[in-house]
Parts: C-alpha cells; sequence; structure tokens
C-alpha cells in the first residue's frame, strides 16, 4: 500500500547530483560566493551547504543551479590548523538532513 491513514503527506525528493563548483577555495574570513550546478535542486527553506562542519543557508537559482556563500573558518576544536590552507568537504542538501558530498573546498589564509 502506498499510503496511511495518519493524514501524514511524504514528499520523495530525486538525489541531489552536484556536476561542479564555480569556485574550489576562498579567503578562511568566508563571505566567497559558491556557485552549484548539478539536476534535483529544490526551492525550499531547507536548502543548505555544509562546508566541513559549518552549515550555510542555500540560495536556490534553478532546478540546476545554487548559491552558497562561504562561512568565515573559525579556529576550533576541528579546525586546529597553523597551515594557510585548510581543505574541507562541501556538501549540498534539499531538506537539511540528506547531504550529497560535491567536492573538496579549500580556505586559504589572507597573509
Amino acid at each position: 500500500q502506498d499510503f496511511t491513514d495518519s493524514g501524514l503527506e511524504f514528499l520523495y525528493l530525486e538525489d541531489i547530483e552536484i556536476k561542479s563548483l564555480s569556485r574550489y577555495n576562498g579567503p578562511s574570513s568566508g563571505g566567497t560566493p559558491v556557485f552549484i550546478r548539478g539536476s534535483n535542486f529544490v526551492n525550499t527553506t531547507n536548502l543548505s551547504c555544509r562546508f566541513g562542519k559549518f552549515n550555510v543557508r542555500g540560495r536556490y537559482l534553478t532546478k540546476e543551479a545554487v548559491v552558497c556563500i562561504s562561512p568565515p573558518l573559525l579556529r576550533s576544536e576541528h579546525y586546529l590548523n597553523t597551515e594557510a590552507k585548510v581543505d574541507v568537504p562541501l556538501f549540498l542538501s534539499n531538506n537539511g538532513f540528506d547531504y550529497t558530498y560535491g567536492a573538496i573546498y579549500r580556505f586559504t589564509s589572507a597573509s
């Protein structure tokens, strides 16, 4: 059966596919727009990108394009690094729970 008597609705979303990013790096101060090309993007309030451990809201452009602004890379227990470069995985989600891996994003020191 494809229904319940609880009255709850279920929305099935196709898996996100990420094909490319406009940039794969930016300053550790954040603020860099990263345009993501792919498919199955949905215009929801839960659209989000995850740069390493940091979530930011995504902005829906089309079902094949999203933009996220990179967050500042905070010196925390997750990134205790004196290097000038820190690589983190970048993920994208339509619902804020199920994330799809996109690529490695590199934060670079301004100095």
